[in-house]
């Protein structure tokens, strides 16, 4: 099906499918944060949306949160 593709493209699409896959792992390390300073109340959703991650290793975590501050600069200047 992606025979034919240039591989600038495949590799820009997995570049995006990358930080697209950070960004999801971000969000869940953030949500744990959040849910660690009680700022949002543990529910049934919460804890579904964060068990895939819970064997992520330290370093794994660590380069998601790299990941995750770089996006806030963005925001930032947004």
């Amino acid at each position: 099906r992606y025979d034919d593709a240039p591989d600038a493209l495949l590799n820009k699409t997995k570049w995006v499918s990358d930080k697209l896959l950070s960004l999801e792992q971000g969000v869940v390390v953030l949500i744990r944060k959040m849910l660690d300073e009680g700022i949002l109340t543990s529910s049934s959703i919460f804890e579904h949306a964060l068990n895939p991650y819970d064997e992520q290793s330290p370093e794994m975590l660590e380069s998601v949160l790299r990941d995750y501050n770089l996006l806030i600069c963005f925001k930032k200047d947004a």
